[in-house]
């Protein structure tokens, strides 16, 4: 039986999963409930569009049965690092998106310290190492480890201290368009985060639940009020700042609502721009048919009017 072709919702949701996001997250990102995402998942999987990866529980992930079986799933590490080919179409960014960081990390408590093994999810796919050196600062030393978790490259410190054993985790960014960008950014990061932990433990570890030690930003790439600030003096009480700390113009937001006004702003400016445009065209025509009166009242031509007593028909 050949499968029906699958609609738009379908065809978008599909792309998310077989990028590595979960069925919580896809729903997050589309703005949709868990429960259509589901659905519309199971159809997907009937209709032969998406295999379930073996031992993959939670969370549930999916790959395309067109171009991988189970078997080479299960014998295929994919590297930490390996770029992979993404099936969203990516745009150049834009004013109205949203960059959400931290600029900070979150901070979890080590339980127990399992092994410093090779990092892989439930299916045995590699998604990051440890490194091999250690870094000792300030009375307590230091490891770092990189991996991948739901397609963004996350970075882990172990700190160890004379009586005290934490874990430092940098999950990345994310961008997002829409309104309340900021505040589902901040929670993408953070369902990051216990992703990671999830991985962890795997390999034995238990963590304590993460803590954030910082502010989560949200920047603007080439904002149309750039321009129209000042770059070489920072105002801690400023509600919004620009940035370039990245090599790239920003301005960043601290909160859901200044973010929202920030997205939305580009768009509110091109209305504006637009009316503004309008509005002389109107003057303009209004002052040809001035001139062009004035022209007729000097050559003693009758100036047609629909209050003129002698018209009749169309022009009463």
């Amino acid at each position: 039986m050949t499968a029906r072709p699958m609609t738009d919702l379908e065809r978008r949701i599909r792309a998310l999963l077989l990028d590595g996001q979960s069925r919580k997250r896809v729903a997050s990102i589309m703005g949709i409930s868990y429960g259509s995402v589901r659905a519309v998942s199971d159809r997907l999987e009937y209709l032969g569009y998406i295999r379930r990866v073996p031992g993959a529980v939670s969370p549930i992930m999916y790959y395309d049965p067109a171009v991988a079986s189970t078997d080479t799933l299960q014998q295929t590490n994919v590297p930490y690092d390996t770029p992979q080919r993404s099936t969203l179409d990516t745009a150049v960014p834009d004013p109205t998106l949203s960059r959400v960081h931290l600029a900070g990390s979150y901070l979890c408590d080590v339980l127990f310290e399992g092994t410093t093994d090779p990092i892989r999810d439930r299916a045995g796919r590699l998604l990051g190492h440890w490194r091999a050196d250690t870094v000792a600062m300030r009375g307590r030393t230091d490891r770092y480890g990189d991996l991948t978790v739901d397609g963004a490259t996350v970075t882990i410190c172990l700190r160890r201290g004379k009586s005290s054993l934490t874990l430092a985790v940098w999950p990345g960014e994310v961008w997002l368009s829409g309104a309340d960008a900021y505040n589902r950014g901040a929670q993408l990061l953070e369902d990051r985060t216990k992703l990671m932990a999830e991985l962890l433990r795997l390999n034995g570890w238990r963590l304590g639940p993460p803590a954030l030690k910082g502010v989560v930003h949200a920047a603007h790439v080439d904002s149309p009020i750039l321009p129209r600030m000042d770059r070489r003096t920072i105002d801690d009480n400023a509600p919004i700042q620009p940035d370039t700390s990245g090599g790239q113009c920003e301005v960043e937001a601290f909160n859901n609502a200044d973010n929202n006004i920030l997205s939305y702003l580009p768009e509110h400016i091109r209305g504006l721009y637009a009316r503004a445009k309008g509005i002389e065209d109107l003057l303009a025509s209004l002052v040809r048919i001035q001139e062009y009166q004035a022209q007729l009242t000097a050559t003693g031509m009758p100036i047609l009017s629909g209050a003129s007593d002698h018209l009749g028909g169309m022009y009463q």
